[in-house]
C-alpha cells in the first residue's frame, strides 16, 4: 500500500495486489490491510498475465485479429483460404535453374526447396502477396536440417531476408551451426544474452548492448539477410531494424513444437513462411488440460497441413533407421510413407557384445 495527496488535499490509498484468474477474489479485506473493499471508489484491473510469453501469445493474436494489414494472413490461418499451387512445368524450370544448388538433395527435399521458393506469388495489382506459405513434413533422419540449409542458401542468393526461427535457443543455434558447417557465414544470430548462445556462434551474434544507435544497427545488418533466433524474440528492437521489421520469408524449423499463438509472431512480419516439421512425433508442450482440450495442443503447422495436404511435401525417403526399426515406425506411426534412402545398412546396425559363451 502507499498513499499520496491529490489537487484538494485529500489523501489517496493506492493498493497493489497480484491477481489471480479470479479478479474478485482477491480484494478482501485481508489484502487490502483490514478495509472493507466496499469502501473502494474505484479499482484498477490488470489482465493476470505474469508470463512473458503468454503476453506475446495474446498480442499475436489481437495484431492478427484486428490490424488490417494482416488481412492476407488472416485469411489463410484463420479462414484456411487454399494457397495457390505451382505448375509442374514452373518446378521444373526453376529446377533448371537451380540444378548445381539442388545436386546433393534427393528429389523430395528438392521438391520442397523449389515449392518453398514458388510460394510467394506475386499480383500485378498487390505486388507481393503476404500469408503464402508451404509446408514441409519431415519424417525421422529424412534430412531435415539439409533441406532448410539448401533453401536458406538459395534465398540468401537471391536477396531474400530470412527470418530463421526456432522454439529453443539450442535448436536455433543446431541449424544456424549447420549453416556455418556447409561454407555459409553470413547470418546475424540476434539474441538477449550471449550466454543462450553457442560459443561457436558468437561472432555472429548480436545484442542491443552493442550497438550505440539505430543507425549504427541498420548499417550492419543492411548488407545480411539471414537472421536466426527464437520465437520469443519477436519483439526484439533489432528485428525491427531490419528492413523496417519486415521479412521476405520466415522459415520455421520444428514448427510442430511451436504452439499456435507463439507461431503467429515471426508469421506476422513476414511476407511468406515455409514451416518445417513432424506432428506425428511432437506437438506443443501444454501444461493445461483445459487449453490442450481447446486446442492449444495443435500447433499451426499441424492445422495448415491437414486443412491443405496438397500444400504439403513429405520428406519420406529416411537415412537414420534400418529396415527392421522402418518397418515397425512405418507400421505403428507413418502408414508405410517412409521408405529407405541410400545408405550403408551396416552403419545402422546397433553393434553389442554379450558374455553368453
Amino acid at each position: 500500500m502507499s498513499s499520496s495527496q491529490n489537487g484538494e488535499g485529500k489523501e489517496v490509498l493506492a493498493y497493489t495486489l497480484e491477481f489471480n484468474h479470479h479478479p474478485l477474489r482477491n480484494l478482501t479485506p485481508l489484502a487490502l490491510g483490514g478495509r472493507d473493499p466496499k469502501e473502494l471508489d474505484w479499482s484498477i484491473e490488470v489482465e493476470p498475465f505474469s508470463n512473458f510469453s503468454f503476453q506475446m501469445m495474446r498480442s499475436n493474436i489481437l495484431s492478427l485479429c484486428t490490424d488490417d494489414q494482416f488481412s492476407n494472413i488472416r485469411d489463410s490461418v484463420v479462414f484456411l483460404k487454399p494457397p495457390p499451387q505451382p505448375l509442374p512445368e514452373e518446378i521444373e524450370l526453376l529446377h533448371t535453374s537451380y540444378e548445381d544448388q539442388l545436386k546433393d538433395l534427393n528429389p523430395d527435399q528438392a521438391k520442397c526447396v523449389l515449392k518453398s521458393l514458388l510460394c510467394g506469388g506475386i499480383s500485378p495489382e498487390e505486388g507481393i502477396l503476404s500469408g503464402r506459405y508451404h509446408m514441409v513434413l519431415g519424417t525421422p533422419g529424412s534430412g531435415k536440417t539439409t533441406t532448410i540449409v539448401a533453401l536458406v542458401k538459395i534465398l540468401a542468393s537471391l536477396k531474400q531476408r530470412v527470418l530463421l526461427v526456432n522454439s529453443t535457443n539450442q535448436a536455433t543455434d543446431n541449424i544456424l551451426l549447420r549453416l556455418k558447417e556447409s561454407g555459409f557465414d553470413d547470418f546475424i544470430r540476434i539474441t538477449n544474452n550471449l550466454s543462450s548462445v553457442e560459443p561457436a556462434l558468437h561472432g555472429n551474434a548480436k545484442t542491443t548492448s552493442m550497438f550505440e544507435s539505430m543507425k549504427a544497427i541498420k548499417e550492419t545488418f543492411d548488407s545480411t539477410y539471414v537472421f536466426g533466433t527464437t520465437c520469443l524474440q519477436m519483439n526484439n528492437t533489432l528485428l525491427l531494424c531490419v528492413n523496417g521489421g519486415r521479412f521476405d520469408y520466415c522459415v520455421m524449423d520444428e514448427a510442430s513444437q511451436v504452439s499456435e499463438p507463439l507461431a503467429l509472431g515471426p508469421v506476422l512480419i513476414s511476407d511468406r513462411f515455409v514451416m518445417v516439421g513432424d506432428y506425428y512425433q511432437v506437438s506443443p508442450l501444454v501444461k493445461s488440460p483445459l487449453a490442450e482440450r481447446k486446442g492449444l495442443g495443435i500447433s499451426l503447422f499441424e492445422r495448415l497441413c491437414r486443412a491443405h495436404p496438397q500444400n504439403v511435401t513429405v520428406l519420406k525417403r529416411q537415412y537414420r533407421m534400418n529396415r527392421d526399426i522402418l518397418a515397425l515406425s512405418n507400421e505403428i506411426v507413418y502408414n508405410g510413407v517412409m521408405i529407405q534412402g541410400q545408405c550403408n545398412e551396416e552403419s545402422l546396425r546397433v553393434q553389442y557384445q554379450t558374455n553368453a559363451k
